[in-house]
């Protein structure tokens, strides 16, 4: 036996007369009862029924023709063409003027002239023009040059532009010469031309040859320098 003193007090401590412990008591696992599958019975579906067929009438499937109606015809008297006296004129064909086109080209440039025109005039009617009025001027490609109201109408009514653009692409190399004559002279045979030009005293300074021209005759033009950096194609009534 010990002894523990504490202050004035003393206590014996006899660890054999410490109270024992309560014990928790066991827990014992309640039985579980097994449950038992309880079998599903799945309904079959119901079986489908046809339907019967509607039974048609014989009369219904049988195909019932149509009354197509017929259509008379009844020819109309067309009136006989006109007797020929000559029969060789019945087998010709009418003959149809095609001309070709005027292809002039321009030197220097990739201009290229064409006359189409179907209208062939025989004669020049030029002689009623006497100065001008007003200026012209045709091309975008000779913005310096002009024309007077007889080169105007001669282009126009002639279908002569071609002819003004071919004067008006030599003047890089001819523009030293300020006074110019040029001529057209027309083979009416060949449907061609040459055009040529001078320096007023007969001296040939340009020539171009024309493979084809419905120009109706031979004319002469004149083309001079104007003082203000333009230059004027005219006809020589008009100078």
């Amino acid at each position: 036996m010990s002894t523990t003193q504490l202050g004035l007090f003393s206590q014996s401590y006899d660890p054999k007369q410490q109270p024992e412990q309560e014990q928790e008591p066991a827990l014992t696992p309640a039985p579980v009862s097994k449950q038992q599958s309880t079998p599903v019975s799945i309904a079959k579906p119901a079986p489908i029924k046809k339907a019967a067929a509607v039974p048609v009438a014989a009369s219904m499937q049988q195909s019932v023709p149509v009354p197509v109606p017929t259509v008379k015809f009844t020819p109309v008297d067309q009136p006989e063409p006109d007797p020929v006296d000559d029969p060789a004129q019945q087998s010709q064909p009418v003959p149809v003027p095609t001309p070709g086109p005027a292809l002039v080209s321009i030197p220097g440039t990739s201009v290229v002239a064409v006359s189409t025109t179907t209208k062939k005039k025989r004669e020049l009617d030029i002689g009623g023009f006497c100065g001008t009025a007003d200026w012209y001027r045709w091309s975008s490609f000779f913005k310096n040059f002009l024309l007077t109201d007889g080169t105007q109408y001669v282009a126009k009514e002639y279908d002569a532009y071609w002819l003004m653009d071919a004067i008006a692409s030599y003047h890089g190399e001819l523009k030293r010469h300020e006074f110019q004559v040029w001529k057209l002279t027309v083979d009416q045979d060949k449907s061609s031309a040459v055009l040529t030009a001078t320096n007023g005293n007969e001296k040939e300074i340009a020539r171009q040859e024309i493979q084809y021209t419905d120009f109706p005759d031979d004319i002469t033009l004149y083309c001079i320098d104007n003082g203000d950096g333009f230059w004027v194609i005219l006809l020589t009534t008009e100078y």
